[in-house]
């Protein structure tokens, strides 16, 4: 998926699910940044499952040099329920999968 503002210009590559997602921003044409996150899996012990995917490698790059690069080892997660607002410029630039979500 690719989206653009007047501030910036987002891609969005995703692939099966426990593998990586990329997100690539450029910023009025100059700098890059790269958010990559693969790795997902339930990271809680397994006598305390949290029964759902968290990624287990987060890389933040900008203009290809790591800015961060975290490790997840073990999540104590209890309930799972994260709202994610969606700014307004993303929502009129992507086509839903399932309209009216």
């Amino acid at each position: 998926m690719s989206a653009a503002s007047d501030a910036a210009d987002f891609r969005l590559t995703a692939s099966h699910a426990g593998e990586e997602r990329l997100l690539e921003v450029r910023q009025n044409g100059a700098d890059r940044y790269e958010f990559a996150y693969s790795d997902y899996r339930d990271w809680n012990n397994p006598l305390h499952p949290a029964e759902a995917f968290y990624a287990g490698r987060m890389t933040e790059k900008k203009n290809g040099d790591i800015v961060s690069d975290i490790t997840t080892t073990m999540t104590e997660t209890g309930q799972m329920y994260v709202v994610m607002p969606v700014p307004a410029s993303i929502k009129t630039a992507m086509t839903p999968t399932h309209p009216g979500e």
